[in-house]
């Protein structure tokens, strides 16, 4: 049994290459400039890209959804960090919020409702958008392949 096919470069036909992954990471975030509102791209760039310039509008968002009271930008902050996969833990949170834990799990838990909506938001957009631009494959076509 023979080993995909090497073309010049030594990758097969199938596999990309560095070059190849860049231009499509570069493809794939115009379209996402395109197409999201400033607040998913707040989003990406924080949950994906790790930048901390989507810290405030999204900090903005939460403090909007928590309502009246909740004004501690730290603690808000690190509810963010945590939902994009720091170790922080709640002891540290309610601290920075200076309220008990159970206020403190209460707002972390509506803090990722929040983050987790936002996400599906854009998710959905983005995957409606790639589909209509040819740029995703349906389920059929895939199992056909």
């Amino acid at each position: 049994m023979r080993g995909p096919e090497r073309v010049e470069g030594g990758l097969s036909k199938d596999e990309m290459s560095a070059y190849d992954y860049h231009a499509q990471a570069a493809l794939i975030l115009g379209l996402c400039a395109r197409v999201l509102s400033p607040l998913h791209m707040a989003y990406l760039s924080v949950q994906f890209g790790r930048e901390a310039s989507g810290f405030d509008l999204l900090g903005r968002q939460l403090a909007a959804n928590f309502g009246t009271g909740v004004h501690s930008r730290r603690g808000i902050e690190q509810i963010i960090r945590a939902y994009c996969g720091e170790k922080i833990g709640l002891r540290e949170m309610r601290k920075s919020m200076a309220c008990g834990m159970l206020k403190a799990a209460s707002l972390r838990n509506r803090g990722y409702d929040v983050l987790d909506a936002i996400h599906a938001q854009a998710m959905d957009t983005l995957h409606r958008e790639m589909e209509s631009r040819g740029l995703l494959q349906h389920e059929e076509a895939r199992e056909t392949a």
